[in-house]
């Protein structure tokens, strides 16, 4: 079964989300623009794949934290995608109040894995938000976006990362079979409108 899940080299976009000016590292680019591009399209490969999928009709939102100009902000989470939780419930709570919470720490290119003191952190804000988990999303130009769930600050190695890869759909419901290329036209049709 494969994991993961392969762009077809463009960027995919949020609905109503605004094409950024970003332009796709050349041989003069510097390594922090290289970083910067890689990092971005990590982050938009990511949002698009937990926000299209819906697991027994209900999606995923998304909360993002920027710094200026779209770039990283302070803080071990990257995203968090949460939706109301419509299973029966014990008693005292309906349908619908409470929520189910993912953490998410996106990486891009080269970004190194968190350090053992990263994944405890993360796991520190799992506990405290209550969250059901806490997952690395992974992107390298040409590779595909995966997915590895982080549960123990003593195996950080990446290849010890790596063995904990799980399915998009088992999170976050059944992935479309559409490519980033038919996304993101998707997308810029209707920013048009």
């Amino acid at each position: 079964m494969n994991l993961c899940h392969r762009g077809s080299g463009g960027d995919g976009l949020m609905k109503g989300e605004k094409l950024m000016a970003i332009h796709k590292p050349n041989a003069d680019s510097t390594p922090a623009e290289k970083a910067l591009y890689t990092a971005l399209v990590a982050r938009r490969m990511t949002k698009w794949l937990v926000s299209h999928p819906s697991k027994n009709g209900v999606k995923w939102q998304l909360v993002e934290f920027n710094g200026r100009a779209g770039q990283e902000s302070g803080g071990i989470v990257d995203l968090i995608a949460i939706r109301k939780n419509h299973k029966p419930l014990e008693k005292d709570w309906n349908r619908g109040d409470l929520f189910e919470i993912v953490l998410l720490q996106v990486k891009g290119g080269k970004a190194r894995y968190p350090t053992g003191p990263d994944v405890a952190r993360l796991l520190a804000v799992k506990d405290y938000h209550r969250a059901e988990r806490v997952l690395l999303a992974e992107w390298k130009p040409a590779e595909k976006l995966c997915l590895y769930e982080l549960t123990d600050p003593n195996h950080v190695e990446p290849s010890e990362i790596r063995e904990k890869k799980v399915a998009a759909s088992d999170v976050f419901g059944k992935v479309p079979k559409l490519t980033i290329k038919q996304i993101h036209a998707a997308a810029l049709a209707k920013m048009k409108k």
